[in-house]
C-alpha cells in the first residue's frame, strides 16, 4: 500500500502536491487544538484503598483496617498483588492489577464493592476512598506567604484555591503546609462536678448533637423529595449552644457554659514556610485532555488579579511553572524546523537548482505537521517526550532531504531510471532507484528519461 502510494506520487506529481498541502493543513488544524503537557499523565496499574482511621495507631490500623480490605479483595480476576501500608490514622491498601484482564474502572468498581461490604470496620473509621492511582500533571506551584498568622494565611490560600477552581480552565487545586480546622473543647474537672457530669455525657451530648441524617423520602405524584435533619455544626460559636444536660427546674446547660470552646487546628506537626517566612503552597494540576499553557495562563491572570486584594504583609510568588518548559520546546522545535529548512536549500543550491531545493525542503514542514496530526488522531499530546521525537525527527528529516536529491540527481544523470509504459510506474537499478521510490517530492519528466535511456 505504502509502496503503491508512492508510485503515484512520484508518477503524478498534482496528487502528490495536494496530498502534501492536505497534510499540512490538516497537521496545523489539529496542531493548535491538541493538548499540551510537561509529561504525559501515567497510570502505573495500581488501585488504592484508603481508609481513615482518626486516632489509631499503626498496629491498630494494620490488623482492623489493612487486613480486612486485603481478605476482601482476595481473589478478585486481574489483581495480581496487593501491598498495605499502615501509619498513624490512616490505613493503605494498593492492588496492582493487570490491565489486559480487568480494565481500570471496572476493577475499581468491584473493589469498591467489597470494600463497601466490610461491617467489621472500627466505628471510628470513616469512609474508604477508592481510586486509581495516576501521576498527575503539575502545572505551577504558588506560595502565600508573609509575616503574618497560620489563620491568616490559611484563609488567604483558601480563597485563592477557591477563585481558580472557579475558572472553567482549571479543574484540579490543591493545598498544603497549611493543618485542618477543628474546633477545641476544653473541659475541667471542677465544671463536670457542678453539674454532677461526667466526660462521657459530654462525648455523647456533641455526638448526638452535630449530625446531618437521613430522615426518608416523601412521594408524591410526580416528584419524590429527600428529608435530611440538619444539624451538623461546623464551628466554635455553633458547638457554644449545644445542650449537654437539662436541670430538673427545665433548664438546659449548655456546652460553653461547662467548658472552653474555641476554633482552631488540628494538633499535628505541620509548618509550612517559604522565603523563610510562614506560607502555604497552592499547587495547581492538569488533567489528561487540559491544555498547560492555558490552564497556566488562567492561573497567572488570577493571580494578578487577587494581589490588589491580598492583606496587608502577604505575597505570593510563582515557582515550578511547567508552562514555560514546554513553549520553549515548541520554539525550539520551530527554530531548528526553520534553521533545517535553510541548510537543506543551502546544501542542495550546490548540486541542484533552486525550485529543487525548495520541494525538497517542504518536506520538513510536511513530515512534522503529519506527525502531529497522528499524535492528535492517536490521543497523544505534545510534552516533553513527543517534543523531543519530533526534534529528533527533524534532523533525520534534513539528513535524509539531503542525500535523496542527491541520489536523484546522480540516477537523473546516469540514466537509472526507466518509466515502463502505459502502467506509469518506475523502475530503479540499486539502492538508488529505491531511496527515490521513498521520496514523494521527486518528478521525472517522461520525456527526458526516454531520451536519457534510449541514449
Amino acid at each position: 500500500m505504502v509502496r503503491g502510494l508512492l508510485t503515484s506520487c512520484a508518477g503524478n506529481h498534482v496528487f502528490g502536491n495536494l496530498l502534501a498541502v492536505g497534510i499540512l493543513v490538516t497537521g496545523v488544524i489539529v496542531g493548535l487544538g491538541i493538548p499540551r503537557e510537561s509529561f504525559p499523565n501515567t497510570s502505573l496499574d495500581y488501585v488504592v484503598i484508603t481508609v481513615p482511621y482518626p486516632g489509631a495507631t499503626p498496629k491498630d490500623v494494620e490488623r482492623s483496617v489493612c487486613m480486612e480490605v486485603e481478605q476482601a479483595i482476595e481473589g478478585i480476576a486481574g489483581v495480581r498483588r496487593v501491598t498495605s501500608f499502615a501509619s498513624e490514622d490512616t490505613g493503605q491498601v494498593y492492588a496492582e492489577f493487570d490491565p489486559s484482564v480487568a480494565p481500570a474502572l471496572e476493577l475499581i468498581r468491584q473493589i469498591q464493592q467489597r470494600v463497601s461490604a466490610i461491617t467489621t470496620f472500627p466505628e471510628e473509621t470513616e469512609e474508604p476512598v477508592v481510586s486509581e492511582f495516576i501521576v498527575r500533571s503539575q502545572v505551577m506551584n504558588i506560595g502565600v506567604h508573609g509575616p503574618v498568622s497560620e489563620r491568616t494565611v490559611k484563609h488567604v490560600a483558601e480563597s485563592l484555591r477557591r477563585r481558580l477552581l472557579r475558572h472553567s480552565a482549571i479543574s484540579q487545586v490543591s493545598l498544603s503546609g497549611v493543618r485542618e480546622y477543628e474546633v477545641s473543647i476544653r473541659l475541667s474537672q471542677e465544671s463536670l462536678s457542678r453539674y454532677g457530669l461526667k466526660l462521657q455525657h459530654v462525648v455523647e451530648a456533641v455526638s448526638r448533637s452535630s449530625l446531618d441524617l437521613p430522615a426518608g423520602i416523601i412521594r408524591a405524584s410526580e416528584e419524590e423529595i429527600n428529608v435530611r435533619t440538619l444539624g451538623q455544626r461546623y464551628t466554635a460559636h455553633d458547638f457554644k449552644d449545644l445542650p449537654v444536660i437539662t436541670l430538673p427546674d427545665g433548664t438546659s446547660v449548655r456546652l460553653g457554659q461547662i467548658a472552653l470552646v474555641r476554633d482552631s487546628f488540628e494538633e499535628v506537626t505541620v509548618s509550612g514556610r517559604v522565603n523563610g517566612e510562614p506560607g502555604a503552597v497552592v499547587r495547581v494540576f492538569k488533567t489528561n485532555r487540559e491544555d498547560v499553557s492555558t490552564v497556566a495562563e488562567a492561573a497567572r491572570d488570577i493571580i494578578e488579579a487577587y494581589r490588589a486584594q491580598l492583606p496587608a504583609g502577604i505575597r505570593l510568588s510563582i515557582w515550578g511553572d511547567t508552562s514555560r518548559d514546554v513553549e520553549a520546546r515548541l520554539q525550539m522545535l520551530g527554530q531548528n524546523a526553520v534553521m533545517g529548512m535553510a541548510l537543506v536549500i543551502l546544501s542542495l543550491l550546490l548540486f541542484v537548482n533552486l525550485p529543487s531545493a525548495l520541494a525538497v525542503a517542504l518536506g520538513i514542514p510536511v513530515a512534522l505537521a503529519g506527525a502531529t496530526a497522528a499524535l492528535a488522531m492517536l490521543g497523544g499530546t505534545l510534552n516533553m517526550i513527543s517534543l523531543l521525537g519530533l526534534l529528533m525527527a527533524t534532523g533525520i528529516i534534513v539528513d535524509d532531504a539531503i542525500v535523496i536529491a542527491d541520489s536523484v540527481r546522480v540516477a537523473g544523470s546516469a540514466g537509472a531510471i526507466a518509466r515502463s509504459g502505459s502502467r506509469g510506474r518506475y523502475k530503479a537499478d540499486g539502492d538508488t532507484g529505491a531511496r527515490i521510490l521513498r521520496h514523494n517530492n521527486h518528478r521525472v519528466h517522461s520525456s527526458d528519461v526516454r531520451r536519457r535511456h534510449n541514449g
